[in-house]
């Protein structure tokens, strides 16, 4: 029997099991199943979430002063259910399990039916025949089923947000303002203009397989994933409150979590972008970040930017150890790949990995104050854009750049941070600026030069910032 076979039998056993109750006792039947997406359909985590459902519906139908006078417990390929028969009216009984369902931390893992006799066998009462809203989706306030329908969320990012639900942590809430939130800042960098080398409103810099729309497309796949590590952060935070753990170690299988996140977010950049890396950077950095923030804003929390670039640094300790482990044996048999690869062996540069192990440290000690220095000596947020290009000459100074070491070497990379440095410790004016950066421009572009690392460490400061903010405010 194939797996369809076999739901569709259990459906069919189900439905005989509900017609039996229904003729035996002329009374409605309660079906408590689980969200489950995916092929896993029963598990230890699955049956917790069943239980618990199933004490909230008895209490909910004794706290009414109602009888339940039959149940059972079924199971099999479509997961496990549990069944009921209640002395009470169907649409009142419904009413009351619907509150239930939107009142409860963990409704929305929920799917509770009231089963009553209909002309042609057993016949779900459904929440629109008693004008109440269709039951809403784990990850955003559209109704479950349409977004079940249309599989507007990729499965790993759902199930990370009912990882967070279980875990007692609210989603979506502001889960989803942090993940729009990254995406806008790749955005804001990716529309700044003029960078050298880079691309931006007046062109592509130094590449040729990427234009602005190829950015910010990135940037459009890229905040779905965003929203699923804000969620392992969330559950993560969630179960440490719960718990009262305040350890500052990393948790090993929460980070594996949030890598296999971060792959599965690159291949839906790589898909969206034809195969160009546009993001692959600023998706590790912000990742983490990400994560960090949603273990630190679990309970309701406000976020503070030393924190969670702290937290986030661990977590990134061990994945630069594991990553330094990893290349030592590939270098061995010559399969360096990438560019933060390919630098670390040539110049002994760590790249973005060894920026975010520092906590971000080139971002909280150049990018950041640079941005708000700038902001505040040129008249606020009317002059935005000439802070954010100070931020990103301040960090071209001093950011061993992984793609500037891949495009023009070790001499190439000195070179332009001694262009920086020299600009930084001359103190454009913001026109002068602007004036400075069209000129270096057409020599970066001429050598092929393009200070992607820097560029991804910008629209990190330009988050970080917001994170300050949000924590102030």
């Amino acid at each position: 029997m194939t797996d369809a076979e076999a739901v569709l039998r259990r459906r069919e056993e189900r439905r005989a099991t509900h017609e039996a109750l229904l003729a035996r006792f002329a009374l409605p039947v309660v079906s408590i199943t689980v969200v489950a997406p995916g092929p896993l359909k029963d598990s230890p985590a699955i049956r917790r979430r069943l239980q618990a459902a199933d004490a909230a519906v008895r209490a909910c139908v004794a706290g009414a002063g109602w009888t339940v006078v039959e149940s059972c417990d079924l199971g099999g390929p479509t997961g496990p259910e549990s069944i009921f028969v209640v002395d009470a009216e169907p649409r009142a009984l419904k009413r009351a399990l619907v509150a239930l369902e939107d009142a409860h931390p963990g409704g929305r893992l929920w799917d509770v039916d009231v089963v009553c006799a209909g002309p042609y066998g057993p016949q779900p009462l459904g929440r629109g025949e008693l004008g109440e809203a269709p039951r809403r989706c784990v990850l955003c306030e559209r109704p479950a089923h349409a977004c079940a329908r249309a599989r507007r969320h990729p499965l790993p990012v759902l199930l990370a947000g009912i990882e967070a639900v279980d875990a007692g942590a609210a989603v979506p809430g502001d889960a989803a303002a942090w993940a729009s939130l990254a995406a806008e800042a790749l955005r804001v960098e990716a529309r700044l203009t003029p960078k050298p080398g880079l691309v931006d409103a007046a062109g592509s810099g130094s590449h040729d397989d990427m234009t602005l729309d190829t950015l910010l497309a990135s940037a459009d796949a890229l905040e779905e994933w965003f929203l699923g590590c804000v969620l392992l952060g969330r559950a993560q935070g969630a179960r440490a409150e719960a718990s009262d753990a305040r350890s500052p170690g990393v948790d090993e299988a929460a980070l594996d979590d949030l890598v296999a996140m971060g792959k599965a977010a690159e291949d839906a950049m790589l898909t969206a972008t034809g195969g160009v890396n546009t993001h692959r950077g600023a998706l590790f950095s912000l990742g983490l970040i990400l994560g960090a923030v949603g273990q630190a804003t679990a309970g309701g929390r406000r976020p503070d930017v030393d924190a969670v670039c702290a937290d986030a640094g661990r977590v990134a300790g061990v994945l630069r150890d594991r990553w330094a482990r990893s290349l030592g044996a590939r270098a061995a048999r010559d399969q360096a790949g990438s560019h933060g690869e390919r630098a670390y062996l040539a110049a002994g540069t760590g790249g973005i990995r060894a920026e975010a192990a520092s906590g971000f440290a080139t971002v909280r000690g150049a990018g950041l104050p640079a941005l708000r220095e700038r902001r505040a000596a040129s008249g606020g947020a009317g002059r935005e854009d000439a802070a954010l290009l100070w931020a990103l000459v301040s960090l071209m100074a001093v950011v061993d750049d992984s793609n500037m070491v891949t495009r023009g070497g070790v001499a190439g990379l000195r070179e332009a941070q001694a262009w920086a440095s020299g600009l930084v410790s001359r103190r454009p004016d913001d026109d002068a600026l602007v004036a400075e950066l069209h000129a270096a421009d057409d020599r970066f572009v001429a050598r092929r030069w393009s200070p992607g690392g820097s560029a991804d460490l910008l629209a990190l400061t330009w988050f970080l910032d917001r994170v300050g903010a949000i924590g102030r405010d």
